[in-house]
């Protein structure tokens, strides 16, 4: 089996996290990180590295 490359599905297992703080009872902060450990993968073309997310939620 090829892998690792553009065109074949490789083997991977990645991780991710995700903390979520609320700021009060109407608001909540999280941030978060995809790809922990940045590995390259590919499923016919590359999956992105490590991908850090940031989020701000209000509810009324």
């Amino acid at each position: 089996m090829i892998g690792n490359t553009f065109g074949a599905v490789s083997s991977y297992t990645v991780w991710d996290a995700k903390a979520r703080y609320r700021i009060s009872k109407h608001v909540d902060a999280s941030l978060g990180i995809d790809n922990l450990a940045g590995k390259r993968y590919y499923v016919f073309h590359p999956y992105p590295g490590r991908t850090f997310v940031g989020e701000l939620h209000a509810s009324f």
